[in-house]
């Protein structure tokens, strides 16, 4: 229940810093989207950065580094296991879907065509995800992917 009312709190807050230490090093991190899932917090930073930690006691499962993402953090969704998000490197923007399971990405869509910025939303009834782009807003059936 801790945990839950934890990730409502930062969901509320928007942006939100995270402290920790790399080695002996310190980093404090920008976050911007936060979600439960099966017993697992999934977060993504601003520097593109991906964590799975155990809700239990806050143990690290896994960590990715996929996108450097300097504007904005893409709000994420999870659906059948897997977390569809939007990816900004340099110059080429993904939309993604990572495994909740290992943190890997099991499907991405490029396109010159579409410049992802936005966050995403899914009708889980449906399997439709809905995305925006600069200036478009889609959606993509993701109902046959799979993880």
């Amino acid at each position: 229940y801790m945990m839950e009312r934890v990730c409502q709190f930062l969901k509320d807050a928007g942006v939100y810093y995270l402290a920790t230490a790399e080695g002996d090093q310190p980093r404090v991190r920008p976050f911007g989207t936060a979600h439960i899932f099966e017993g697992r917090l999934y977060i993504q930073t601003y520097t593109g950065k991906y964590y799975c930690l155990n809700i239990e006691n806050g143990a690290e499962i896994w960590k990715k580094v996929y996108y450097y993402c300097p504007a904005s953090v893409s709000q994420m969704a999870i659906y059948n296991g897997l977390i569809f998000c939007t990816g900004n490197k340099v110059y080429d923007h993904d939309l993604l879907a990572i495994s909740t399971t290992t943190g890997e990405i099991v499907w991405k869509f490029s396109s010159p065509n579409y410049d992802f910025r936005g966050g995403v939303t899914i009708d889980p009834a449906t399997g439709l995800l809905y995305c925006t782009t600069f200036n478009k807003i889609l959606c993509i059936d993701i109902k046959n992917i799979v993880g």
